[in-house]
């Protein structure tokens, strides 16, 4: 939304990040960190009113570190998205079940004994595949899967710019050098398309983020365009100093 206030992204604790927390405790706002940072400095964060947790198989485990401090949560609501969804682990399923929804479920020994057991119980296929589908009914209230979330999601709007780099002639070297070649040649080519594509998206007031597997474009286009780069090694503070800038420039 328009009127939303989004603070700067959390990479790690520091006193910047601990001022943008107190600005949101006291103000409200949408606060996104990283799982890790969030484990190792909960108490930091307050009492939100909504949590979302990216990558959530990696709270299945009741006992880890991780389910410890998401379990302080007290809010009600609570989402969690997962490409990894629950698999053949019934206790995983209810760890993470119950931390979006304590009443759902039951105790864990009440799930285990209405649907764990029968399950489970090999020697039993009609009456466990009965209560695979029962349980899979009463997971239908909280557990959305993407095709049932497709028509709550704007249309998706992808463009594939393809770019003619057949007129290019590389030196006959050895096969890794020729590769090399081609590759900054074609880069080359690329270059002023990508440009041109910028200008527009910056005159429409919009911004934008490059994506490559290649080091080389990244700090070429940044060399062009007096931008900032982020690689590999580059460092957390840097990271989240380039993240500030753009999400505040």
């Amino acid at each position: 939304p328009p009127n939303l206030n989004l603070h700067p992204v959390i990479m790690k604790l520091n006193a910047a990040s601990r001022r943008t927390l107190k600005n949101a405790r006291e103000n409200g706002g949408l606060v996104v960190a990283t799982i890790d940072t969030f484990r190792m400095h909960y108490d930091e964060f307050g009492k939100p009113t909504v949590v979302v947790i990216d990558e959530a198989h990696r709270i299945k485990n009741n006992r880890s570190q991780l389910f410890a401090a998401v379990n302080t949560i007290a809010t009600p609501y609570k989402l969690a998205l997962t490409g990894t969804p629950l698999q053949n682990n019934l206790q995983e399923c209810y760890t993470l079940i119950n931390w979006i929804n304590p009443s759902l479920l039951g105790s864990q020994r009440q799930f285990q004994k209405c649907f764990g057991d029968d399950i489970e119980d090999l020697n039993f296929q009609d009456k466990s595949r009965k209560r695979v589908h029962m349980l899979k009914e009463k997971l239908d209230s909280v557990v959305f899967r993407r095709d049932d979330m497709s028509s709550l999601l704007p249309p998706k709007e992808e463009y594939r710019l393809v770019i003619d780099c057949s007129g290019i002639a590389i030196e006959k070297r050895s096969c890794f050098a020729q590769y090399q070649d081609t590759i900054t040649a074609c880069m080359e080519v690329k270059l002023p398309v990508i440009c041109m594509m910028l200008t527009q998206i910056e005159k429409l007031g919009d911004k934008a983020v490059i994506f490559s597997g290649r080091n080389a474009v990244l700090q070429r286009l940044a060399t062009i365009l007096h931008c900032d780069v982020m690689l590999g090694e580059t460092g957390s503070e840097a990271r989240q100093e380039m993240i500030d800038a753009f999400q505040t420039g």
